[in-house]
């Protein structure tokens, strides 16, 4: 049942409609929480999944289940048994959970969070359909993704400027007036 869950967790379609409905959430409730975590979701999808994608071209590696190692490679394979690296499946559930966690400061709550994101990575071990280190390799890049959008998405939500007006009195020898700078 777990392998069964992990794949519909972390498999494409499924991801997106919860990470849209997430955010269909927060702008029907005019709920700010919600968008920004739907948006950090669909964001860091983007980014996790251009990297995967080149990355499981790119590299070839075997599937444990091609029975070849974990050392055989067949750079730039169309072979889906050769692209293993990195658990794509992994890199989606991560990076729901990780970002849906960040909004929370209970540990307790970020625990159980992180447990369900772990049910795809684990599935994928279980099923043979990656190595230890695809799984590993995937939920690291979905950490380091995830913290670098919600810094960045942070960062243009802190540095909105007010516009300010400063106001100087001035004073001649012929002239006395109030002048505004933008």
């Amino acid at each position: 049942m777990l392998k069964e869950i992990g794949w519909y967790y972390g498999s494409p379609q499924n991801f997106f409609m919860i990470s849209t409905g997430i955010y269909g959430y927060g702008l029907l409730a005019k709920n700010e929480k919600f968008r920004h975590t739907g948006v950090l979701i669909i964001s860091s999808a983007v980014a996790t999944g251009l990297i995967q994608t080149i990355s499981k071209n790119a590299f070839g590696r075997a599937r444990p289940s091609e029975g070849v190692g974990s050392r055989e490679f067949k750079f730039m394979s169309k072979e889906s048994g050769f692209h293993s690296f990195p658990s794509g499946h992994s890199i989606l559930s991560f990076t729901a959970s990780h970002a849906i966690a960040k909004q929370f400061d209970n540990i307790w709550i970020k625990g159980g969070i992180y447990g369900v994101g772990l049910i795809a990575p684990v599935s994928r071990l279980w099923k043979d359909a990656h190595w230890l280190s695809d799984v590993v390799l995937g939920m690291v890049i979905s950490v380091v993704v995830v913290d670098s959008v919600d810094n960045f998405l942070k960062g243009k939500q802190t540095n909105k400027k007010e516009p300010k007006i400063t106001w100087n009195f001035r004073a001649g020898i012929d002239s006395i007036g109030l002048i505004g700078t933008f």
